[in-house]
């Protein structure tokens, strides 16, 4: 993934949270859609609790707590923070780009293969594929790790104008599963360290395990 990025700025609401799932007209304290950490719960969701606990006694356990992650499921998630929300909380902050690119292969008139290694460096794999890369005039991609990279960068040092290197987190965190703040500390602290170590800021990422939220995203784009 380019590190130069997106994101649409979608319309931003009112105060407080969106109208959803029929509620209509402006809301008050009481009306807004369930806050936990507000203590706050809307009247719809109240009734449906009532009623999924309701039918406890004809279902069962296993039933009402089908039902109730039914009923979680169908509601959307929080709008403007979390993993999922691809634009900032405060909703006034544009993306620092426009556009946000996700490659997954590239264009080519011939037949090509280009070469990527994740997770290191590690001694003992990461030797290896330099000296057979070496050997065969070939260069490729690493995507590698800020703890890996702190521990083990006089392994790359050598071939710091030869080979290209990516961001792959500090530690193989599961980016989807972070908000924006959290991506944000995981991506730069592994590009700080690449500088540091190699030289040269990373304008590639490769999210582990192939998984991408809208925090990621724009984490992306604002570094």
């Amino acid at each position: 993934m380019n590190a130069p990025p997106d994101s649409p700025h979608p319309a931003a609401g009112g105060p407080g949270s969106p109208p959803t799932d029929g509620d209509v007209g402006p809301t008050t304290s009481a009306d807004q859609t369930d806050d936990p950490s507000r203590g706050l719960v809307s009247r719809r969701a109240a009734l449906a609790a009532g009623a999924l606990a309701g039918v406890a006694g004809l279902v069962g356990g296993d039933g009402i707590r089908s039902l109730t992650e039914s009923y979680a499921q169908r509601r959307p998630l929080p709008f403007y923070t979390g993993p999922a929300a691809s634009i900032h909380a405060g909703r006034r902050t544009p993306p620092r780009h426009p556009v946000v690119q996700v490659t997954w292969s590239g264009s080519s008139s011939r037949p090509q293969a280009c070469l990527t290694f994740d997770d290191g460096p590690l001694p003992r794999w990461t030797p290896q594929v330099l000296e057979t890369l070496a050997a065969k005039d070939a260069v490729a991609t690493f995507f590698v790790r800020g703890d890996h990279l702190s521990t083990h960068h006089a392994l790359l040092e050598p071939y710091r104008s030869v080979h290209e290197f990516g961001n792959h987190t500090w530690d193989h965190r599961d980016l989807a599963r972070l908000d924006y703040a959290a991506c944000v500390a995981e991506l730069t602290r592994t590009s700080d360290a690449m500088e540091r170590l190699l030289g040269a800021r990373p304008v590639l990422m490769r999210p582990p395990y192939g998984h991408l939220a809208g925090s990621t995203l724009l984490a992306c784009n604002d570094l």
